[in-house]
Order: structure tokens, then sequence, then C-alpha cells
């Protein structure tokens, strides 16, 4: 009966140590699984250039293991093959967390000490510094992204205006060095971490030629477009590509006739077009002229309005069809009229019509004349030269 009250009692000993042992660890488990590090996911860090050497803004992102605490450290360590030494604090940083993209809470910054509503930022060349602030409600939760922008997208609180510098290259040329950015999260000692990578790499040199183009047109066009631009004159002559037929005219009335010039080219610079007549209309059998176009301050550059005066004379119009063209005539008033530089009288051409960049351009010209009763009767004529020069 001894013996067996014994081995009961020496049972009943080994189950209390054993539920004594058993409760031992699950404390100590509990206790060690409060102070866990974790481990970032999907980190990322995207470059707005990644060629060597050359000013790149950085976009840090990450998906957070444990809740952030209050002031505790963020680290982001670029390679230190990085240069960040012109970027100042807090305007060259942003950093927000939340929602589906990690923008649903953007973070106050401060250069100073953290608040409760302010996180610290201290940027030590390429070692990135957050301090967390003083209050829970302004900090990530466990499994909340975390996007941290450094250079000229940070524009959060003030534009940004400072950039990382790209490393040089040492693999060879088409191969990628691949750097680490090293993510640390330190609460009381113990660390959250991750690790990003970038690649720097060259850019691709693409070239190509686009050859240089100029087409220039001269074409009939209907009278009503010459009316409706110039206002309605006879216009009972007959015109083609490369002549105006005035016919027999009459004393005093106004007579005018109409042609498209329709220039296109490529050249950066765009075009210039001038005019010039061989002579006055001429009539050769007895030498006589009909007088170039000379009411008030008119000249081979200058217009002026045409009310009474005698002579033949040309406008320009930059509307065609209801649009504005691209080519701007010389004289913004369609009504201005000019008479054609004479090159029998030394008169150099003179620019008419020109772009200031590659176009394709449809203006009006219209030839306009007006004898008085004392013209000497003959047949006149001249020969009117346009120059279209691409300026590339």
């Amino acid at each position: 009966m001894t013996a067996v009250i014994q081995t009961a009692k020496k049972k009943y000993y080994r189950e209390v140590i054993t539920i004594g042992l058993i409760l031992s660890f699950l404390l100590l488990s509990t206790v060690f699984s409060t102070a866990q590090a974790g481990v970032f996911t999907g980190e990322r860090d995207t470059l707005s250039n990644s060629r060597p050497g050359v000013n790149s803004n950085h976009t840090v992102r990450f998906v957070t293991d444990n809740a952030f605490a209050v002031d505790e450290t963020l680290v982001i360590a670029f390679d230190s093959t990085f240069d960040g030494s012109s970027l100042t604090e807090p305007g060259d940083f942003d950093l927000s967390y939340g929602g589906a993209s990690g923008d649903a809470t953007e973070v106050l910054l401060t250069a100073g000490a953290p608040s409760a509503t302010e996180w610290r930022v201290e940027a030590d060349n390429t070692v990135i510094t957050f301090i967390t602030a003083s209050a829970a409600n302004t900090l990530p939760g466990s499994g909340e992204i975390v996007v941290v922008e450094i250079g000229t997208n940070a524009d959060a609180q003030t534009q940004g205006t400072n950039q990382m510098v790209n490393p040089s290259k040492v693999a060879a040329e088409g191969t990628a060095d691949i750097l680490n950015v090293n993510l640390t999260y330190d609460a009381n000692g113990v660390n959250d971490t991750g690790t990003a990578l970038v690649a720097i790499i060259e850019g691709v040199t693409v070239s190509a030629t686009v050859a240089e183009t100029l087409s220039a047109r001269i074409e009939t066009d209907v009278d009503a477009n010459c009316d409706a631009t110039f206002g309605s004159q006879d216009n009972s002559g007959s015109v083609t590509n490369t002549s105006v037929t005035y016919g027999t005219l009459t004393a005093d009335q106004f007579r005018h006739e109409c042609q498209k010039l329709i220039v296109s080219t490529n050249a950066a610079n765009g075009f210039s077009a001038t005019s010039q007549e061989n002579t006055a209309l001429y009539e050769s059998s007895a030498g006589n002229t009909i007088d170039n176009f000379a009411e008030g301050s008119a000249s081979p550059t200058t217009g002026n309005t045409w009310s009474t005066t005698y002579g033949f004379g040309y406008a320009c119009s930059n509307t065609y069809d209801g649009g504005i063209q691209s080519g701007v005539c010389s004289e913004t008033n369609s009504l201005n009229f000019r008479p054609f530089a004479d090159r029998s009288i030394s008169q150099d051409p003179a620019e008419f019509l020109s772009s200031a960049g590659a176009t394709t351009n449809t203006s009006l010209v219209n030839y306009r004349i007006r004898v008085s009763a004392d013209q000497q009767a003959g047949d006149y004529s001249n020969i009117v030269t346009y120059v279209f020069t691409p300026t590339f």
C-alpha cells in the first residue's frame, strides 16, 4: 500500500513539473513574439532616370510588417556610390502611407524635432532617416503601403528642388550595375528590414535623319474667295497658275484677280517669301508704263489702304477658306496694298510672307489695278517673281 501511494505521488509531481515547464515556455514565447523582427514586402525603388552620372528622383515603396510605433526610426540607406549631398530637409522629401497606392495619408515632415503631427527627416548624403511622430494616429499600421519620394517629385508640402545623382557604372557597357537600397525600421533595437534593387545602365541613343523639304505652288482660286477676302471688285479677267490677264481696262474702275500661294516646309525656323517685278507694267512699242501703286506711305516694304489713286499693286491675306494660316503676311491688314519691288530701278526683293516654323500654308495674293482716262493705250505686261527660302 505504501509503495502504491509513493508511486502516485511521484506521478503527480512529474505532471506538475511538466505543466509548469509548458506554462513557462508559453510565457517566454509570448514575451518574444511581441518583439519579433519583421520583414518588409513589395520593396522597390523607381528611378526617374537610370543612366549613370545623371540626376534622378527616387520613389521608394514597401509594405510594413509590424505596425510603426511612436518615436522610432525608419532608415533608407542607398548604396554609397550615389550622391545625395545636395538634398535638403524637408523640401526634397515626401512620405505617405495607406490605401491601395500608399497615398491615403500624407505625413507632415520637419527638419526639427518630431511632434504629435510631424515626423523628422534627416539627410546624411545617401542615408535618409525618418523619426516617427509622437502620436500613434499619424503612424502606418501593419500591412500598409509606405511611399517615400525623394527629389523634385516631392511636392506635397513644398516643391522639391534637388535630386540624387546616380553613380558612374562599373559593369561592361550595356550591362547594368545592380545596387541595393536597404530599408530598416528600428523599434527599440528590433528591426523590420527589406531591400530594394536598382539598375544603373546606359541609355540607348536613337538617331534618324529627316530630309529637308520645301515645296511651293502658285494656283488659281475661285473669284468668290478673292471678293470675300479683298472686297468685291471687277474680276472678269482670266487667271492661270502662271499668268494674270485683266483684258481691256476701263478708266477709273478697280480690277482685281487672285492666286493662291501654297508653301510647305519642315524647316525648324520656317520660310520667307519675297516678291519682285522686272519692271512696272510696260508697253514696249512706245515705252509707256502703268505706275506702281503709291498711295500714302505705300512702298515695297510698307502697305497702305487703296482709296483713290491709280496704279498696279498687290496685297496678301493669311485667311483662307475661313481659317488663319500658319504663314504670316507681312501686312496684318489684308486691305493694305504695296507696290512690287521694281528690279529695273534697283529695288531689292521685299519679304511679304513668312512662317516661324515648319508649316503647310496657303495664302491668297490679290493683284489690283486702276488706270486713269489719260493712260496711254497699248498692251502692258511685266513678270512678277516669287522667291521662297526655308531656314533650317
